[in-house]
C-alpha cells in the first residue's frame, strides 16, 4: 500500500513517531557536541559520563550549569558574589524541584547559597562558595540513583513506543463512520 493511501491515523502516528525520533536525535546531537566541546572536568567522571551518554533527567542540565559556573574563578567583590550565590541557589532549587526526588539532597546547597546571598555577609558567601568539593562528592553519591532512574525512563519510553506502534498497527477501523445509514429506511417504525 503506498504511503499516500495509508489510513490518516496510521499516517499521523507514523509522522509523529518520525518527528519525535528526529527531535531526540537533534537534542542528543546538540547536547553531545556541546558537552564534548566543553571539558567536563567540572563534573565527577561517572556523572559526566551519564550526562554525555544518556538521556537527561529533569534537573541534570541545571546541575551541569551549576558545576560549570562553580568551576570558574570565584568573584572577589561582594556584589558579584551575591549574584553568583543567587544564581547557584536558583539552579539547584530548580534541579531539586524535578518530578523525581533524586536531586532533593542538593537543596541543602541551594538553601546555604540563598541564605548567604540574603545576608550579604562576605564571610558567609565565601563559606558557601567554598562548598564546591562537597557538591562534587554529593554528585558522586547520587550517580547510581541517576543511572537507575535513566534506565527506568528508557524502559518506560520503550513501552510507550511499543504501545503506540501496536495501536497504530491495530487501528483498522474506518475513519468515516456513517451514523446515518440509508440501509434501514424501509424499516422505519419510529413514532415520529
Amino acid at each position: 500500500m503506498p504511503p499516500s493511501s495509508a489510513p490518516p491515523k496510521r499516517r499521523r502516528a507514523s509522522l509523529a513517531m518520525c518527528g519525535r525520533f528526529l527531535l531526540v536525535l537533534a537534542v542528543a546531537g546538540a547536547r553531545t557536541a556541546a558537552a564534548e566541546e566543553a571539558d567536563m572536568a567540572y563534573l565527577p567522571p561517572d556523572f559526566a559520563k551519564l550526562y554525555l551518554e544518556s538521556p537527561l533527567l529533569a534537573g541534570m542540565e541545571e546541575i551541569q550549569i551549576v558545576a560549570k559556573d562553580w568551576q570558574a574563578e570565584l568573584p572577589t567583590d561582594a556584589t558579584t558574589k551575591k549574584i553568583y550565590c543567587e544564581k547557584i541557589s536558583f539552579s539547584l532549587t530548580k534541579a531539586a524541584d524535578a518530578p523525581h526526588d533524586i536531586f532533593n539532597g542538593l537543596r541543602l546547597f541551594a538553601t546555604t547559597m540563598r541564605k548567604a546571598a540574603d545576608s550579604a555577609d562576605v564571610a558567609k558567601m565565601d563559606k558557601a562558595l567554598s562548598m564546591r568539593g562537597k557538591f562534587s562528592k554529593a554528585l558522586e553519591r547520587i550517580t547510581d540513583q541517576v543511572r537507575s532512574q535513566i534506565i527506568q525512563q528508557k524502559v518506560i519510553e520503550e513501552q510507550r513506543r511499543q504501545a503506540a506502534e501496536a495501536a497504530a498497527a491495530d487501528d483498522t477501523t474506518d475513519d468515516d463512520v456513517d451514523f446515518d445509514s440509508d440501509d434501514d429506511l424501509g424499516d422505519d417504525h419510529d413514532e415520529f
